[in-house]
C-alpha cells in the first residue's frame, strides 16, 4: 500500500494542486477518506513538501533460508513486511529529499519474534543558482549477505563449501560545489566517502574497506559553443586486512565541442597512476583518451 500526499490537496482554491493517491500492493488494502487525511496533513506542511509512506506485505517460503550444508536442513514459511517513508520539499532554487525504509521479518524458524533487516537511509540537500550550486548527501545502507567459504579440507576430501551469513553496512556522504556556471571560468569539486563495513562472519575474504573521492575541474568558456576543461581526480582505497590497496591519481584535459543543436563531441586526454599496496605491490600508469558523439 502506498500513500502519496501532497499540499492543497482538497483545498477549495481551484489552482491548488489536486493531487492524492491511495495504491495497494502485495495483499494490502486501505481505504481512507482521502480529503480529511489530506485536512489533517496540511496543518503546518510548508509549500512543496511531498510525503509517501510505502507498505508492502509479502509470504516467503524457502527451502534452506540459512543455506545450511545439512542434508536434513528444514524449510521455512515466513512474513516480509517492507516499510518505506520519503519526503521531499522541491522549490526553485532548493532541492531536499529524505527516505528510509527497512524490512520486517516475522516467524522465522517458527519463532515469534520480528527481525530487522535491510534498512536504509538517504537525505540530500541541493541548493542550485544560475551561477553556483552547493549539494551533500547521506546514505546507509545494512543487509544480510551470504558467501562461500572452502573447508580446510575441501581440496583433500571433496568436502562440500561452507555457507556463511554475514550483516554488511554501506555508508558515506557526498559533498559537491560549482562555481562560474555562467562565467568565462568556472569550477567544480566533489568528495565522496564510502565505508563498507561486515560483521558476525568467519569469511576472511569479506574485509571492510574505505574509499575516498576527490575531484575537481575548471572550465574555460572560449565560445557559447566552446568549452575546454582541466581536470584532476585522487581515490584512495584502504582495505583492512586481506585485500589491494589502491591509490590512484589523475589529471587531464577536455574539450566539448556543440557542433549544432543536435550534436555535440567530447574530447578527452588523461594520464592516471596507481599505486598498489597490501597483498599486491606494484604501479600503473598510462594515457588514455576518449571520444563522444552525443546526439
Amino acid at each position: 500500500m502506498s500513500f502519496w500526499y501532497q499540499r492543497d490537496a482538497c483545498s477549495n482554491n481551484r489552482h491548488a494542486g489536486k493531487q492524492l493517491k491511495l495504491k495497494t500492493g502485495h495483499g494490502a488494502f486501505v481505504l481512507l477518506s482521502t480529503c480529511a487525511v489530506a485536512a489533517m496533513a496540511q496543518d503546518g506542511v510548508p509549500p512543496g513538501l511531498v510525503a509517501t509512506f510505502d507498505i508492502t506485505q509479502q509470504l516467503e517460503y524457502s527451502d534452506n533460508p540459512d543455506l545450511d550444508t545439512d542434508a536434513a536442513a528444514d524449510g521455512d514459511f515466513y512474513g516480509r513486511t517492507i516499510l518505506g517513508f520519503g519526503l521531499a520539499s522541491v522549490t526553485t532554487l532548493e532541492d531536499f529529499r529524505l527516505n528510509i525504509g527497512t524490512d520486517l521479518e516475522e516467524g522465522r524458524n517458527d519463532q515469534s519474534s520480528v527481525d530487522l533487516t535491510n534498512s536504509f537511509l538517504d537525505l540530500s540537500y541541493e541548493r542550485d543558482t544560475r551561477n553556483a550550486l552547493f549539494g551533500f548527501g547521506l546514505r546507509y545502507r545494512e543487509t544480510d549477505t551470504s558467501s562461500s567459504v572452502s573447508d580446510d579440507d575441501f581440496l583433500s576430501d571433496g568436502d562440500v563449501i561452507n555457507q556463511d551469513n554475514a550483516t554488511r553496512e554501506s555508508y558515506g556522504f557526498d559533498l559537491r560545489a560549482e562555481v562560474g556556471r555562467e562565467a568565462p571560468i568556472g569550477a567544480s569539486v566533489r568528495w565522496s566517502n564510502n565505508e563498507i563495513s561486515y560483521s558476525d562472519t568467519n569469511d576472511p575474504d569479506l574485509t571492510d574497506t574505505s574509499t575516498d573521492t576527490f575531484d575537481g575541474q575548471v572550465d574555460f568558456r572560449i565560445d557559447p559553443r566552446i568549452t575546454a576543461s582541466l581536470t584532476g581526480k585522487y581515490i584512495d582505497f584502504d582495505t583492512q586486512g586481506n585485500g589491494v590497496n589502491r591509490e590512484t591519481t589523475g589529471i587531464g584535459t577536455a574539450l566539448r565541442l556543440e557542433l549544432s543543436k543536435i550534436y555535440t563531441v567530447n574530447l578527452g586526454l588523461g594520464y592516471d597512476r596507481i599505486e598498489r599496496s597490501g597483498d599486491q605491490i606494484g604501479t600503473d600508469e598510462g594515457f588514455s583518451g576518449s571520444i563522444d558523439v552525443l546526439r
